[in-house]
């Protein structure tokens, strides 16, 4: 069903109910979910590191970095490094609006936002940006992406304070248009 081009979400009812048809539970309930996941993943075209971080956070934070390992690719480390200095970060936000009502947002509505708002903007815009906000925006974003990111926020080439903000603003203008057609509630 899934390499005949059947609709996702035929397939995910279809598994669905093959879970729910028996009263399966513990580790045999827990190995049926991760294949709905991993086929479901597989079927929009996810990456192996990407299909790994998913099912591995399904597990729980102890079996995460063996999973992380399993399905390590040869950006990984790169992504890590990044991550441990983009933690570091202390650099002076260049709009306190932008921080101030991006980051008590729950994550799914921060993704959402994500999904309906250019990621080019995203990368100048957390230049400006404390590393609360930069960590709580690679936290919600695949790890390709989280690398684009910490490449672009670590090139301090291009880093005028007007351009930073002009995008924050364009970002603030989505959300507003997202909370005001119902997409995000805030």
């Amino acid at each position: 069903m899934v390499t005949d081009g059947n609709d996702p979400k035929y397939i995910e009812a279809v598994l669905q109910s093959l879970i729910t048809a028996d009263d399966y539970t513990g580790a045999e309930l827990l190995n049926r979910l991760l294949l709905l996941e991993g086929i479901l993943a597989i079927q929009r075209g996810e990456s192996p590191s990407q299909i790994a971080m998913r099912l591995g956070a399904m597990l729980g934070e102890k079996y995460l970095p063996r999973v992380l390992e399993l399905g390590r690719e040869n950006s990984t480390p790169a992504y890590f490094e990044m991550m441990r200095v983009i933690s570091s970060k202390t650099a002076e936000p260049t709009s306190e609006p932008f921080e101030e009502r991006l980051l008590p947002l729950p994550n799914r509505t921060l993704q959402t936002i994500l999904r309906n708002t250019d990621l080019a903007d995203w990368e100048k815009a957390l230049r400006g940006c404390g590393s609360e906000m930069i960590n709580k925006v690679l936290d919600n974003v695949s790890q390709t992406m989280a690398l684009r990111f910490c490449e672009a926020i670590a090139d301090t080439t291009e880093s005028l304070s007007a351009e930073i903000m002009r995008t924050q603003s364009r970002i603030l203008e989505a959300v507003e248009r997202l909370e005001n057609t119902g997409e995000i509630i805030i």
